[in-house]
Order: C-alpha cells, then structure tokens, then sequence
C-alpha cells in the first residue's frame, strides 16, 4: 500500500490554504534550492548539494 497521505488546511485571515504532500523525484531541483538556506542548514544533519544528494534524500 503505497497510497500517498495529503493534509489540507484550510486559508485563515493571515494565510492561505496549504496543502502538504509527500517529496517526490520531481521535486528535486526545488529541495537543491530549499537546502541552499543558511537557516535550514543551520537545523539539519543532511547534505543536499545536488540533483544526486536531493534524489537520495527523496
């Protein structure tokens, strides 16, 4: 059973509807650039340098 869980949640007066699903392959590119964040690295132990370190992270 491979079904994917989506969380929805509803817009609010001081933000959007958000919908949160799992990674997937075809996220890769985003997550390189996400990790590029001082902050975020700042708050992980991962590495993800490359289209390669964000396919093993998926």
């Amino acid at each position: 059973m491979n079904d994917a869980v989506l969380l929805h949640a509803g817009a609010t007066q001081s933000a959007p509807a958000l919908v949160l699903r799992p990674w997937g392959m075809e996220d890769a590119a985003a997550l390189v650039e996400v990790f590029r964040d001082p902050v975020l690295r700042h708050w992980t132990s991962s590495a993800v340098e490359n289209q390669l370190d964000a396919q093993q992270w998926v």
